[in-house]
């Protein structure tokens, strides 16, 4: 062997450790990100499809929920506070209708009187 292989090959092995420990190290590094680019790969589609689901199933459930909550809201006021306020709007929803076309027609009423005096 020349002089300059003996050299090399005593270089080569004196730094083996330090050579081999970042071999291992960007093996590793390479490992993770791979692993890191097939994970969002799969799992950005599917948590997409995910949320949607549970977001319609959540709102869905909401628009239940608040129903049932109206509904319990009205028997429980029916039961307990009718007799208090007999003319609550909780009791029946005829109630504020009423109300409502009696504004509705005062108004048509007044805006025909208005045309009759012009």
């Amino acid at each position: 062997m020349s002089q300059a292989k003996v050299d090399r090959y005593k270089k080569e092995k004196k730094n083996r450790a330090k050579t081999i420990k970042r071999k291992k190290i960007k093996s590793a590094v390479g490992f993770i990100i791979l692993c890191v680019l097939v994970g969002a790969v799969i799992g950005y589609p599917l948590g997409q499809k995910i949320y949607k689901d549970y977001a319609a199933e959540r709102a869905a459930n909401a628009t239940i929920e608040a129903n049932m909550f109206h509904y319990n809201l009205q028997k429980y006021w029916s039961e307990n506070y009718s007799d208090l306020f007999p003319h609550s709007h909780m009791d029946t929803a005829s109630d504020t209708d009423a109300s409502y076309d009696e504004t509705s027609n005062d108004t048509s009423t007044e805006n025909a009187s208005e045309t009759d005096a012009r």
